[in-house]
């Protein structure tokens, strides 16, 4: 089924003795077929007393690979491409996502490999890794729980998440979260709203 979709996502970082920091994104998605779609997004970052300057674009192909169901585990990939304009810096990604329902739960993990390269920073490999275990209570109220890790965050809070169904073919999908530092290189608390409406 082909859709379009249009996303805002908004994360903010405090604490830590590491300055207030902001990301907002405005994104469009389209399915490409039944298997494929692409996202692209204009990301916009603010510091504390500054204004928002949209800094970063990326495009994003997601890869379903396992239709639900078909196997224990669903799977897709993600790839990412992403530049930083004011510094002149890419990135290109590659993220495997595997999920499986137990019951009313839900477990998901991504698992991510990012190698960046530009002027002003060292050319290298990264790793991520995402997990999220949720509990399907209401379609449009579902609580969870999620770790994140990488360079420069590992995170651990409560999260929530629902779909709104406005009218047939229309839908608007939720996610916030509240996340605590884990260890000295991330912030102390990380909140995250992501909002997308699919037409």
């Amino acid at each position: 089924m082909r859709h379009e979709r249009d996303c805002h996502r908004i994360t903010v970082g405090v604490g830590n003795d590491l300055p207030d920091l902001q990301r907002h994104g405005l994104g469009f998605g389209r399915s490409l077929s039944d298997r494929w779609a692409a996202e692209l997004y204009a990301i916009g970052t603010k510091t504390e007393g500054g204004s928002l300057d949209v800094d970063t674009f990326e495009l994003e192909f997601k890869w379903q690979l396992s239709e639900q169901g078909e196997f224990a585990f669903d799977w897709g990939m993600v790839f990412e491409l992403e530049r930083e304009t004011d510094e002149d810096v890419w990135e290109a990604g590659a993220t495997l996502i595997s999920a499986r329902d137990f019951g009313r739960w839900s477990a998901v993990a991504n698992l991510g490999v990012v190698y960046e390269w530009g002027s002003g920073v060292d050319d290298e490999f990264e790793t991520e890794l995402h997990l999220q275990t949720r509990f399907r209570y209401k379609e449009r109220f579902e609580p969870a729980v999620e770790l994140h890790a990488g360079q420069d965050t590992m995170a651990l809070g409560p999260a929530f998440t629902g779909v709104y169904r406005a009218s047939p073919g229309k839908k608007l999908r939720w996610n916030a979260g509240l996340f605590w530092g884990l260890d000295a290189d991330s912030p102390d608390r990380v909140f995250k709203l992501n909002l997308e409406f699919e037409f």
